[in-house]
């Protein structure tokens, strides 16, 4: 009886945490809505300052947790040593400003040691995943189906709230591209993207166990996210695209059972091949599906409606008429890995980049446009020093060795979830190189990132305690 005691407490405080989680996607899906940074800030800070309260607690519990059991791998406590970087970079830099770091630390502790080290625990069969990838399918249509909306009937508002350069909001379709809903249309059409995947999945390997309706849902949500991923004129998200159709075609062809006997050239040949196929049909599919979006209006549908234009343009004018092919990009690359040289150790601080900036550094290029890198990596680099970068991106290595070594091992179907998180895992890293994600901020895309390669550890984890067992048991 008294064994049975403890085992329901932690079973309890698993169901609050992952309830917690449920609802913090909830929170962060909802604060993408760009209508919402209308309101006062306050409110913004009253909700998340709870939520990070409670995560903040929950991370504690599980570091605890974990310890005591003494189930830390070594990996791990590189994320410790990253998270101790990033502590010590702030109190360095304090004089920049020390309360936007200390919280954004929390954050980061709430995804990296709460929500990851509570996912490596939980049952490979608990319901909690589906749960997540459902609220983030059916959030997501949401949103995209208001930004759709917009677009049809051609709604566009902008909000200035600042004599700065970006001190502003914009809603709906203007400089040719579909803001729609979202605050940023990048970080909407990588949502879009991944919802786009995750819909495929369950549309296919679920058609036996859904009902028509859910069929419907899903496949109306798949036009939905392809159609709002092109509309944002988000070029980072349709490398995204091709990225996932690279990796979805490669693994086709070596999962498939025809191939088993075949020859390691052979099946890298057939790969090039059908990649290259698949690659060309998706191009002429995005650029007709664009031409054909272009001259959609609610006054088509509509005839009595007035129309506000014919034919939508769709040509970004800062990218056509940009001799810079990476829209700027590049030269705030370069401002970061500039600052990052002036304190390579430690960095300047996640939050302090911008202010340190403007004192060390004026004529930069951050400096001067008050931009964030727009890279993931170079953020880490200049953020965190060398320490927090190598310390992560080490433990990132470890993992990405550990899951494709599994995947080749296991050779399980295609329509797996470890084979979908892998993907998902890779789109939102590959995100990192285009604009701030994953690590260092508080986004949707942080939280399914943590949770998913959560996932995989816990994958790949039982199976080696399967593995150890059996061996164990075959000395005997």
């Amino acid at each position: 009886m008294n064994k049975k005691v403890p085992n329901d407490i932690e079973e309890k405080i698993k169901f609050f945490e992952k309830s917690y989680f449920l609802v913090l996607l909830v929170a962060l899906i909802v604060r993408s809505f760009n209508v919402f940074s209308l309101l006062p800030s306050k409110y913004d800070s009253i909700v998340f300052g709870i939520l990070g309260a409670v995560g903040a607690l929950i991370a504690i519990y599980e570091g605890i947790t974990v310890l005591s059991q003494k189930k830390v791998v070594t990996s791990d406590w590189l994320l410790v040593i990253f998270l101790l970087v990033f502590f010590i970079s702030s109190i360095i830099n304090r004089q920049y400003g020390l309360g936007g770091n200390i919280k954004l630390l929390a954050w980061n502790a709430v995804y990296i040691l709460g929500l990851y080290l509570l996912v490596k625990r939980l049952s490979k069969e608990d319901t909690f995943f589906q749960r997540i990838d459902w609220i983030l399918i059916i959030g997501t249509f949401i949103m995209s189906l208001i930004s759709i909306g917009m677009y049809l009937i051609r709604f566009s508002y902008v909000y200035v709230y600042g004599p700065g350069p970006r001190d502003h909001i914009r809603i709906g379709f203007l400089e040719s591209r579909l803001f729609g809903i979202y605050g940023d249309p990048n970080f909407g059409a990588t949502t879009a993207v991944i919802v786009l995947i995750l819909s495929i999945f369950y549309l296919v390997s679920h058609w036996k166990l859904y009902s028509n309706l859910a069929k419907v849902f899903l496949f109306f949500n798949i036009i939905l996210q392809y159609c709002y991923m092109l509309l944002s004129g988000s070029r980072s998200a349709l490398l995204l695209c091709y990225l996932s159709l690279v990796l979805v075609t490669f693994a086709a062809v070596f999962s498939n059972k025809k191939l088993v006997k075949a020859g390691l050239l052979k099946k890298i040949i057939l790969s090039i091949l059908a990649i290259i196929v698949v690659g060309v049909c998706f191009t002429g599919i995005q650029a007709g599906s664009k031409t054909v979006l272009s001259h959609i209006s609610i006054a088509d549908i509509h005839p009595n409606t007035p129309k506000k234009s014919d034919k939508a343009d769709l040509t970004r004018k800062d990218v056509a008429d940009n001799d810079d092919i990476s829209n700027m990009r590049f030269s705030i690359w370069q401002s970061g890995i500039e600052i990052f040289k002036t304190s390579p150790i430690f960095g300047v601080s996640p939050r302090n980049l911008f202010p340190y900036a403007v004192d060390k550094l004026p004529k930069t290029y951050i400096a001067q446009k008050k931009i964030v890198t727009h890279n993931t990596f170079i953020n880490l680099l200049a953020s965190t020093g060398v320490l927090g970068f190598v310390s992560i991106m080490a433990y990132f290595i470890f993992n990405a060795y550990k899951v494709l070594a599994h995947l080749f091992k296991k050779k399980l179907r295609l329509l797996s979830y470890p084979y979908l998180y892998t993907l998902i895992v890779i789109v939102i890293a590959a995100s990192g190189f285009f604009n701030n994600e994953f690590v260092l901020v508080n986004t949707i895309g942080t939280l399914i990132f943590w949770l998913y390669l959560g996932r995989l550890n816990l994958w790949w984890n039982r199976d080696e305690e399967i593995a150890l067992h059996d061996q164990i048991e075959g000395e005997r």
